[in-house]
């Protein structure tokens, strides 16, 4: 049985987070590209870690996750098994509070924990969860989950009491991430995204791709991004983008064979 999380709690607990939305919202002038990595496969996802100039690239379509140094490639985990480093059904990655990689088994119900090496750490069994899928976290470590089973996110901040929304909004989600104090959900089935606030306040529903960051609205097209009222264009790619997310300030861009970390430079 799940334990509801008492409200004025988890608010408290969420003012200790950095993610939270300060200052009015500012234009973005262009993007700047970070890193740009040719990949010999085809990316679902990834996350980069600023502090260790290191980028994380989930592979599709398989258990695997690519390590790169500003070198290049450096490692490459995962693979189907039952060992530390493997996978069963490998769903999600994203970084922990401290930096270093996480990854959803949705199969054995486990987030793994690796460093930037690669090298296993500790897992975080998800014994309360049905079926996780996708999943984000916060700067003080509150865990928002996605249960494909449940249909709704449950959030919890100790894995012992937790917050359930989203029941009857939700349907296909294909990604989670955190924006400050939003979280964005993206339907690819209905190309609408969903936010809601981290309190698990639905706020409100866009056409396509869309994320907000500095307060204003960057929706994918095909060929690049375009800004809340459609006027400027950003990383433009004429081989076409298949997805984007925007994380800790940053913007990932997923082509065929390439994924782009970049910076947005504001007015």
């Amino acid at each position: 049985m799940w334990k509801k999380i008492n409200i004025s709690l988890f608010f408290l607990l969420l003012l200790s987070c950095s993610f939270l939305e300060t200052g009015s919202s500012r234009n973005i002038r262009s993007i700047r590209i970070i890193r740009s990595i040719d990949t010999s496969f085809s990316p679902r996802d990834c996350c980069y870690s600023p502090l260790h100039n290191t980028v994380f690239v989930l592979e599709n379509a398989s258990n695997y996750i690519h390590i790169y140094s500003s070198t290049g490639e450096k490692n490459k985990i995962g693979g189907l098994g039952y060992g530390n480093t493997h996978f069963n059904r490998l769903t999600d990655i994203t970084l922990s509070p401290d930096a270093n990689l996480l990854a959803l088994d949705s199969f054995k119900k486990v987030i793994k924990k690796f460093d930037r090496q690669g090298s296993w750490i500790i897992d975080i069994e998800l014994k309360n969860y049905a079926r996780p899928t996708f999943f984000s976290v916060s700067n003080d470590g509150t865990y928002f989950i996605y249960d494909a089973q449940k249909k709704e996110i449950i959030s919890t901040a100790d894995f012992s009491s937790y917050y359930n929304f989203g029941k009857f909004q939700l349907t296909e989600p294909e990604r989670i991430n955190l924006v400050r104090d939003k979280l964005h959900i993206y339907e690819r089935k209905g190309d609408k995204t969903l936010v809601f606030s981290t309190l698990g306040q639905f706020e409100e529903e866009c056409s396509g791709n869309v994320q907000f960051l500095g307060g204003q609205a960057l929706k994918l097209e095909r060929y690049y991004l375009s800004s809340q009222d459609g006027e400027d264009k950003f990383a433009i790619n004429p081989n076409g983008w298949k997805d984007f997310i925007v994380e800790q300030g940053y913007i990932y861009l997923l082509a065929e064979d390439k994924v782009v970390i970049a910076e947005p430079v504001y007015e």
